[in-house]
């Protein structure tokens, strides 16, 4: 699985490099518009390199004999929860705007994460909003998406 993972990763990894050339460029933006995504495939590229070949490490020395290691079970309803949560953010995010996809994202995102206390999930939502407002608004003077909601 190590295996089929990395490679899918590369591969994706790659595509997003490719299609980050054409993000605009501004004179006022020393890495460009596609910098960011750059970096980040680059470092997924990495990782999935390091991934696949601490898998042929493994393979190559591996005992004949096969060891019983008990199977790690994954939620993959969570996971499915998850993906599906960030794309409908992706869809509605130009249309509602940054703030309240943003707030209703990092709330589902914690609660599928199992955090069902309503004082900690709320604290969370308002920190993590918040540190995130500050990042991109104040801090890199981003403008957000604002749609009919904010």
């Amino acid at each position: 699985m190590d295996l089929v993972l990395g490679i899918v990763s590369i591969v994706l990894s790659v595509i997003v490099f490719v299609v980050s050339f054409n993000y605009d460029n501004y004179m006022y933006d020393v890495v460009g518009g596609g910098g960011f995504p750059k970096m980040l495939a680059v470092i997924i590229i990495l990782c999935s390199l390091g991934m696949i070949g601490q898998y042929i490490a493994d393979r190559k020395h591996k005992k004949p004999e096969k060891e019983t290691k008990p199977e790690q079970k994954g939620n993959s309803r969570a996971a499915i929860s998850l993906t599906a949560g960030v794309l409908v953010y992706i869809l509605a995010l130009e249309t509602v705007g940054y703030l309240v996809c943003t707030v209703i994202l990092v709330g589902f995102l914690l609660w599928v994460q199992k955090v069902r206390n309503p004082k900690v999930l709320l604290a969370s939502t308002c920190t993590i909003c918040g540190f995130l407002y500050v990042i991109f608004v104040l801090v890199l003077k981003v403008k957000l998406p604002t749609g009919f909601l904010i």
